[in-house]
């Protein structure tokens, strides 16, 4: 697994570090689960993510729309962004005046 996942008590931010794709997104999406079981909701910070392709932009968007709970993503990497924008999900992404909001 080529990601980590450390909470900044400062902001409330889970921040996601290292690769969001097909090899690492079941793994992901397993620790994803268990933090929203553990909170009434997760904002994920993904500054750190490297590289993205579908299979983690298909775990953002599944997250986002079948949470029971509140799930934001803010402070997305270039690569997020881009990806986002590529398939016109821009809105997954929290935009940057929310991101001192988390």
């Amino acid at each position: 697994m080529d990601f980590t996942l450390d909470f900044d008590e400062a902001t409330g931010r889970h921040l996601f570090r290292g690769e969001l794709g097909v090899y690492t997104a079941h793994a992901v999406q397993a620790v994803w689960l268990n933090l929203l079981q553990a909170a009434d909701g997760i904002c994920m910070d993904l500054a750190g993510v490297t590289e993205i392709d579908t299979a983690g932009l298909q775990l953002l968007l599944q997250m986002k729309r079948h949470a029971a709970k509140s799930v934001s993503f803010c402070n997305a990497s270039e690569p997020v962004r881009e990806m986002a924008r590529l398939v016109n999900q821009e809105a997954l992404l929290e935009q940057p005046d929310a991101v001192g909001e988390g």
